[in-house]
């Protein structure tokens, strides 16, 4: 058995196999990750605060569910800074990769005083429970602005069609 990790694809492709030497029976697996997007925005510019994502699974040892939260992550942050701290979870790093991060919007108001992270979680394999956020960042400093709070959303875009394992070719 010849296994390697498969690497983030971020767009449709089509995968063709075919040797001489390739048994009738050989197996190929494409994983899909899960993709997701968080967005804040705010009536005005964000003039303080942090923000904590967590992420729900069910812990098949222990029998129950489990819920891992990143540290305090300030308003603004590169996408960079917020893949670090969600790969500080020990969930996403003890199956691979982890996760891929961008960051869209420039915090004025062409993106309603907010951004968008795209976090693609290029270490598990599967559907992932939606992320959770936390924009009063209990321990940590509200988000504010001067003209209201700021909201948050968290969208699956491709909720369903995340599957897969590793590529595998069995001889």
């Amino acid at each position: 058995v010849t296994t390697t990790p498969a690497n983030p694809v971020h767009e449709l492709q089509e995968v063709t196999l075919a040797h001489s030497s390739l048994p009738a029976n050989a197996k190929f697996a494409l994983r899909i990750p899960e993709i997701q997007q968080f967005t804040y925005e705010s009536p005005s510019a964000v003039t303080a605060g942090d923000f904590k994502l967590s992420l729900k699974f069910y812990d098949y040892n222990a029998d129950s569910d489990e819920t891992q939260t990143t540290v305090c992550i300030p308003h603004g942050s590169s996408a960079s800074f917020v893949a670090e701290k969600l790969n500080d979870l020990a969930l996403l790093t003890s199956n691979g990769p982890g996760v891929v991060v961008s960051r869209s919007g420039s915090g004025d108001a062409g993106s309603n005083f907010g951004y968008t992270y795209t976090v693609t979680f290029a270490g598990l394999a599967g559907n992932v429970q939606k992320l959770e956020y936390d924009l009063a960042a209990g321990g940590c400093t509200a988000m504010t602005s001067d003209a209201g709070t700021p909201t948050a959303t968290v969208t699956e875009l491709n909720e369903g069609d995340a599957v897969g394992t590793d590529t595998q070719i069995v001889k």
